[in-house]
């Protein structure tokens, strides 16, 4: 279930109730321009917890002209999550968590064929950290 209310007055703009086996983000932004659309309402930030911090989500949320405030769901890295990675998509680069940083940027697909880049550490640099060590 979707519930948006406005924070400072708790006044609830919209409801979405869904099936529990239908995916919880999918129905976010189309509730945002459903509010706006019914009651003139701009939203400009939009906090949800880690369901809808997913790309996908993000974006289409970025798209209705709404903030989107999340957690990003926890992803693997050969061990490390991506939350323990500085990123800077402007740049493109990281920086891993024993500082070690890269911007060997190359162009992939996502899960869904989407074009995308990612991002690539050198074997010489990670060979020899006790953290990746750790995650053998």
């Amino acid at each position: 279930m979707h519930v948006v209310e406005e924070e400072s007055t708790e006044l609830i703009l919209g409801v979405d109730v869904r099936p529990g086996n239908r995916a919880e983000s999918e129905q976010t932004a189309p509730l945002l321009e459903e509010i706006v659309k019914d009651t003139g309402v701009e939203i400009d930030e939009l906090v949800g917890d880690m369901t809808p911090g997913d790309s996908d989500t993000r974006s289409a949320v970025e798209a209705t002209g709404a903030k989107m405030i999340a957690k990003v769901p926890p992803a693997m890295n050969l061990g490390s999550p991506k939350t323990d990675f500085v990123r800077d998509p402007e740049a493109p680069s990281a920086t891993c968590p024993a500082g070690s940083t890269t911007t060997d940027a190359r162009p992939e697909r996502d899960h869904k064929g989407r074009p995308t880049q990612r991002l690539h550490f050198a074997i010489e640099v990670c060979s020899g950290c006790a953290l990746c060590a750790l995650h053998s």
